[in-house]
């Protein structure tokens, strides 16, 4: 494995991930002001009109998944690799109602990632109004097809590098 100058991770060895890639496309995905954006449906509304609450959780999940695949990271692929990301805690605080036909944008950080797990904290604002609707948390945990609990930097350092390079490695 090649050292690589600007952290302490090896680089590695394959280019599994096309690092050449990952490096001119890390500014394109800048995980500090990343939104993504969701337009509400009305099958996620409630018979008040309002967004059912179980929908929010779904909307970290799909902002997940965009950043995993912006990243060259497909869950389709982890899985196929044997890595399950199983959440493990799942929280979110409602503070203003999202109504359809609204747009929100769902931001979030990075607040804990070691070789075994990560913690993301999220929040829900109405496009058109700014306004703050909800705050949430999920954390997960690297686990194996059997449920044993993974290593990531020992079991799979590829996959470590780049999700380490993208969420923790801030200034590269």
């Amino acid at each position: 494995m090649e050292k690589n100058e600007n952290t302490s991770l090896q680089a590695p060895k394959n280019d599994s991930f096309n690092l050449t890639t990952l490096a001119e496309h890390k500014d394109e995905l800048n995980i500090e002001h990343y939104l993504y954006e969701h337009h509400t449906q009305y099958y996620e509304t409630e018979q008040s009109g309002f967004i059912h609450h179980s929908n929010y959780i779904r909307w970290f999940e799909e902002l997940r998944e965009d950043v995993l695949n912006k990243m060259g990271i497909n869950i389709s692929l982890l899985e196929s690799k044997g890595i399950r990301i199983p959440i493990t805690s799942v929280s979110c605080d409602y503070i203003n109602p999202v109504k359809y036909p609204d747009i929100v944008l769902i931001k979030f950080r990075i607040s804990n990632f070691t070789d075994t797990e990560f913690t993301l904290n999220y929040q829900i604002i109405n496009k058109r109004t700014s306004t703050l609707c909800a705050t949430g948390e999920t954390k997960h945990r690297f686990m194996g097809r059997n449920g044993t609990e993974l290593v990531l930097s020992r079991d799979y350092p590829d996959y470590y590098f780049i999700l380490h390079k993208y969420l923790v490695d801030k200034d590269d």
